[in-house]
Protein backbone atom coordinates (compact mmCIF):
# COMPACT_ATOMS: atom_id res chain seq x y z
CA UNK A 1 0.00 0.00 0.00
CA UNK A 2 3.00 2.33 0.45
CA UNK A 3 3.96 1.97 -3.22
CA UNK A 4 0.65 3.30 -4.56
CA UNK A 5 0.81 6.85 -3.07
CA UNK A 6 4.45 7.22 -4.17
CA UNK A 7 3.47 7.28 -7.85
CA UNK A 8 0.28 9.32 -7.39
CA UNK A 9 1.85 12.62 -8.47
CA UNK A 10 3.85 11.40 -11.45
CA UNK A 11 2.77 11.94 -15.02
CA UNK A 12 2.89 8.18 -15.59
CA UNK A 13 0.23 7.72 -12.92
CA UNK A 14 -1.62 4.78 -14.46
CA UNK A 15 1.15 3.31 -16.57
CA UNK A 16 3.97 3.25 -14.07
CA UNK A 17 5.58 -0.17 -13.63
CA UNK A 18 5.69 0.57 -9.92
CA UNK A 19 1.89 0.12 -9.75
CA UNK A 20 2.36 -3.56 -10.48
CA UNK A 21 4.05 -3.85 -7.10
CA UNK A 22 0.67 -3.08 -5.51
CA UNK A 23 -0.59 -6.50 -6.60
CA UNK A 24 2.40 -8.43 -5.31
CA UNK A 25 1.01 -8.98 -1.78
CA UNK A 26 -1.98 -10.87 -3.21
CA UNK A 27 0.32 -12.99 -5.35
CA UNK A 28 2.62 -13.64 -2.37
CA UNK A 29 -0.34 -14.84 -0.30
CA UNK A 30 -1.36 -17.25 -3.05
CA UNK A 31 2.17 -18.63 -3.47
CA UNK A 32 2.66 -19.03 0.27
CA UNK A 33 -0.69 -20.80 0.59
CA UNK A 34 0.38 -23.23 -2.12
CA UNK A 35 3.72 -23.96 -0.46
CA UNK A 36 2.38 -24.61 3.03
CA UNK A 37 2.59 -28.28 3.93
CA UNK A 38 -0.50 -29.55 5.62
CA UNK A 39 -0.09 -31.92 8.52
CA UNK A 40 -1.16 -35.47 7.75
CA UNK A 41 -4.77 -35.91 8.61
CA UNK A 42 -5.55 -38.73 10.96
CA UNK A 43 -9.23 -39.10 11.11
CA UNK A 44 -10.41 -41.27 13.90
CA UNK A 45 -13.57 -43.08 12.98
CA UNK A 46 -16.07 -42.42 15.71
CA UNK A 47 -19.12 -44.61 15.52
CA UNK A 48 -22.37 -42.67 15.36
CA UNK A 49 -24.76 -42.64 18.26
CA UNK A 50 -27.36 -45.36 17.90
CA UNK A 51 -30.47 -44.13 16.19
CA UNK A 52 -28.79 -41.06 14.65
CA UNK A 53 -27.95 -41.04 10.97
CA UNK A 54 -24.56 -39.84 9.85
CA UNK A 55 -24.35 -36.45 8.16
CA UNK A 56 -23.18 -36.85 4.59
CA UNK A 57 -20.05 -34.84 3.76
CA UNK A 58 -19.50 -33.02 0.52
CA UNK A 59 -17.77 -35.29 -1.96
CA UNK A 60 -14.55 -34.51 -3.79
CA UNK A 61 -16.38 -34.42 -7.11
CA UNK A 62 -18.86 -31.86 -5.76
CA UNK A 63 -15.96 -29.66 -4.61
CA UNK A 64 -14.44 -29.74 -8.08
CA UNK A 65 -17.85 -29.03 -9.63
CA UNK A 66 -18.33 -25.98 -7.40
CA UNK A 67 -14.84 -24.66 -8.21
CA UNK A 68 -15.26 -25.05 -11.98
CA UNK A 69 -18.78 -23.62 -11.95
CA UNK A 70 -17.47 -20.62 -10.00
CA UNK A 71 -14.88 -19.89 -12.66
CA UNK A 72 -17.48 -20.38 -15.40
CA UNK A 73 -19.71 -17.83 -13.64
CA UNK A 74 -16.77 -15.42 -13.51
CA UNK A 75 -16.28 -15.98 -17.24
CA UNK A 76 -19.92 -15.22 -18.02
CA UNK A 77 -19.90 -12.08 -15.87
CA UNK A 78 -16.68 -10.91 -17.55
CA UNK A 79 -18.31 -11.33 -20.99
CA UNK A 80 -21.30 -9.33 -19.78
CA UNK A 81 -19.01 -6.63 -18.41
CA UNK A 82 -16.91 -6.47 -21.58
CA UNK A 83 -20.03 -6.04 -23.71
CA UNK A 84 -21.46 -3.21 -21.62
CA UNK A 85 -18.14 -1.39 -21.19
CA UNK A 86 -17.54 -1.59 -24.95
CA UNK A 87 -21.05 -0.38 -25.76
CA UNK A 88 -20.73 2.52 -23.29
CA UNK A 89 -17.36 3.58 -24.73
CA UNK A 90 -18.82 3.43 -28.25
CA UNK A 91 -21.87 5.44 -27.21
CA UNK A 92 -19.71 8.09 -25.53
CA UNK A 93 -17.50 8.48 -28.59
CA UNK A 94 -14.37 7.00 -27.04
CA UNK A 95 -14.73 8.59 -23.62
CA UNK A 96 -14.79 6.41 -20.51
CA UNK A 97 -16.67 8.94 -18.37
CA UNK A 98 -19.93 7.02 -17.96
CA UNK A 99 -18.47 3.55 -17.54
CA UNK A 100 -18.71 3.69 -13.73
CA UNK A 101 -22.49 4.03 -13.90
CA UNK A 102 -22.80 1.18 -16.40
CA UNK A 103 -20.64 -1.08 -14.23
CA UNK A 104 -22.73 -0.23 -11.18
CA UNK A 105 -26.21 -0.58 -12.63
CA UNK A 106 -25.78 -3.29 -15.23
CA UNK A 107 -23.06 -5.49 -13.75
CA UNK A 108 -22.45 -5.03 -10.02
CA UNK A 109 -26.04 -4.65 -8.83
CA UNK A 110 -27.56 -7.65 -10.67
CA UNK A 111 -24.48 -9.88 -10.47
CA UNK A 112 -22.88 -8.69 -7.24
CA UNK A 113 -23.75 -11.67 -5.03
CA UNK A 114 -22.97 -14.39 -7.64
CA UNK A 115 -19.73 -12.61 -8.50
CA UNK A 116 -18.72 -12.35 -4.85
CA UNK A 117 -19.52 -16.03 -4.22
CA UNK A 118 -17.63 -17.08 -7.35
CA UNK A 119 -14.62 -14.96 -6.38
CA UNK A 120 -14.54 -16.62 -2.96
CA UNK A 121 -15.39 -20.21 -3.90
CA UNK A 122 -13.36 -20.58 -7.11
CA UNK A 123 -9.92 -19.46 -5.93
CA UNK A 124 -10.58 -20.75 -2.39
CA UNK A 125 -11.37 -24.25 -3.56
CA UNK A 126 -8.51 -24.17 -6.06
CA UNK A 127 -6.07 -23.65 -3.20
CA UNK A 128 -7.79 -26.43 -1.26
CA UNK A 129 -7.71 -28.71 -4.34
CA UNK A 130 -4.21 -27.61 -5.29
CA UNK A 131 -3.27 -30.81 -7.08
CA UNK A 132 -5.47 -29.80 -9.99
CA UNK A 133 -3.21 -27.54 -12.04
CA UNK A 134 -6.14 -26.28 -14.15
CA UNK A 135 -7.79 -24.69 -11.12
CA UNK A 136 -4.51 -23.15 -10.01
CA UNK A 137 -3.96 -21.77 -13.51
CA UNK A 138 -7.43 -20.20 -13.43
CA UNK A 139 -6.70 -18.65 -10.03
CA UNK A 140 -3.37 -17.17 -11.14
CA UNK A 141 -5.04 -15.92 -14.34
CA UNK A 142 -7.81 -14.28 -12.29
CA UNK A 143 -5.28 -12.54 -10.04
CA UNK A 144 -3.29 -11.34 -13.04
CA UNK A 145 -6.48 -10.09 -14.69
CA UNK A 146 -7.54 -8.12 -11.63
CA UNK A 147 -4.10 -6.50 -11.42
CA UNK A 148 -4.16 -5.65 -15.14
CA UNK A 149 -7.72 -4.29 -15.07
CA UNK A 150 -6.91 -2.08 -12.12
CA UNK A 151 -3.78 -0.65 -13.72
CA UNK A 152 -4.70 -0.21 -17.37
CA UNK A 153 -8.08 1.56 -17.31
CA UNK A 154 -11.51 0.97 -18.84
CA UNK A 155 -10.50 1.13 -22.50
CA UNK A 156 -8.56 -2.13 -22.23
CA UNK A 157 -11.37 -4.05 -20.46
CA UNK A 158 -13.19 -5.11 -23.67
CA UNK A 159 -9.88 -6.49 -24.94
CA UNK A 160 -8.86 -8.46 -21.82
CA UNK A 161 -12.19 -9.80 -20.53
CA UNK A 162 -13.36 -11.94 -23.52
CA UNK A 163 -10.16 -14.06 -23.66
CA UNK A 164 -10.40 -14.58 -19.89
CA UNK A 165 -14.01 -15.68 -20.30
CA UNK A 166 -13.06 -18.01 -23.14
CA UNK A 167 -10.33 -19.65 -21.05
CA UNK A 168 -12.62 -20.05 -18.02
CA UNK A 169 -15.48 -21.48 -20.04
CA UNK A 170 -13.23 -23.82 -22.04
CA UNK A 171 -11.45 -25.26 -19.00
CA UNK A 172 -14.78 -25.64 -17.18
CA UNK A 173 -16.35 -27.46 -20.12
CA UNK A 174 -13.29 -29.73 -20.45
CA UNK A 175 -13.76 -30.64 -16.78
CA UNK A 176 -17.44 -31.47 -17.21
CA UNK A 177 -17.03 -33.34 -20.52
CA UNK A 178 -13.76 -35.21 -20.02
CA UNK A 179 -12.47 -35.37 -16.44
CA UNK A 180 -15.57 -35.37 -14.23
CA UNK A 181 -16.48 -38.99 -14.98
CA UNK A 182 -13.24 -40.19 -13.38
CA UNK A 183 -14.42 -39.03 -9.96
CA UNK A 184 -17.31 -41.46 -9.65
Amino acid sequence: MVVLPITAGTELNYYSPVWILGGLPALAILVSALLVKLPPSRKVEVPPVKGVARKPGISLRARYDIAYISFMVLGLISLWTAYFVHSEIQAAGGSTGGVDGVLGFLVIIPFGIPMLLALILGPGLSVFLRRDYRLLALTVLSIALVIALGNLGYKIWPVLLPPYAAVCMTIGLIWFIKHRKHFG
